[in-house]
């Protein structure tokens, strides 16, 4: 069995929220990305966007998303992604009601 990777734990995701989230496009990603205080904007270069989170620690504390308006073709890369950037569906939530 693989082990999951990073200092992040592995969230459990009910169907109804497999079945939100995998409708998130990386530009969805990369907005919500800009609305968290604790990952912050570093460059956008050669295809990718790259933010960094200073609480967590190396190689983990950074994060980047190649944007466009494509959606996640794999929606088990879309919520590693996200674990690895510490959202939770009540996060997740939150924000939508915004």
């Amino acid at each position: 069995m693989q082990q999951y990777p990073g200092p992040f734990s592995k969230k459990k995701w009910t169907k109804e929220e497999r079945d939100q989230i995998k409708s998130f496009t990386k530009a969805k990603l990369r907005k919500l990305l800009d609305r968290d205080p604790r990952w912050e904007f570093v460059h956008d270069e050669g295809g990718r966007v790259v933010y960094r989170n200073l609480e967590l620690s190396a190689p983990w504390d950074y994060v980047a998303i190649h944007p466009s308006k494509q959606e996640y073709r794999n929606p088990s890369l879309l919520l590693w992604q996200i674990d690895h950037i510490c959202w939770t569906g009540k996060v997740l939530r939150a924000w939508g009601r915004r």
